[in-house]
């Protein structure tokens, strides 16, 4: 074997150890985390956004079923993070990512809104003020054929799930029939 022929082998293997320190590498970060509510247990189905400050570019995600989030080849830079979930106050935190680094952020939401409200409204001529003071009333009625049961059970459905039901005239005419019923914060 000639000398030329053993020099290209060696060549090869020594661009190839000069050059691998060189060699680009990954020039992204992730973001994870877990979201819990304030009893440590984990809150599925949370929409996780991370907004680039920069960019405004935003990316979505869920957590799954153990509350986890993942967010993999970020790109380097200030990023705002929200977490939402039914239920619970919104989160919002900043994180900066940086290459080949994980930024974890971990979250703990908040109660939100204890009670939902839900209100009827129409534009007609408005309830008399004598019937507005008894229309919840049992077997109060203003028809000739009626029992005077169907407000009356409403009301005592939504009371014993401890909400409130209401009825008032508009100022603009027209009336509004609403209850309020509490956010369940325990799943069954």
């Amino acid at each position: 074997m000639s000398m030329k022929s053993l020099r290209f082998p060696w060549f090869l293997v020594l661009a190839l150890c000069v050059a691998a320190p060189i060699w680009p590498q990954a020039s992204t970060g992730t973001v994870r985390g877990a979201v819990r509510d304030q009893s440590d247990a984990a809150i599925a189905g949370a929409t996780v956004i991370l907004t680039n400050t920069v960019t405004n570019v935003a990316s979505r995600t869920k957590t799954n079923e153990v509350g986890f989030y993942l967010f993999p080849g970020v790109n380097p830079g200030p990023y705002n993070l929200t977490i939402q979930a039914a239920g619970m106050q919104k989160f919002e935190g900043a994180v900066v990512v940086q290459v080949q680094k994980d930024a974890v952020v971990d979250a703990v939401l908040q109660v939100g809104q204890t009670t939902v409200e839900v209100a009827v409204q129409d534009s007609g001529t408005g309830i008399e003020k004598t019937v507005l003071d008894h229309i919840f009333d049992p077997f109060y009625t203003t028809k000739a054929d009626g029992l005077g049961m169907g407000l009356a059970i409403v009301r005592t459905i939504v009371e014993a799930h401890g909400g409130r039901v209401r009825a008032a005239n508009n100022p603009e005419g027209g009336a509004t029939f609403s209850f309020t019923l509490p956010v369940a914060t325990e799943q069954p």
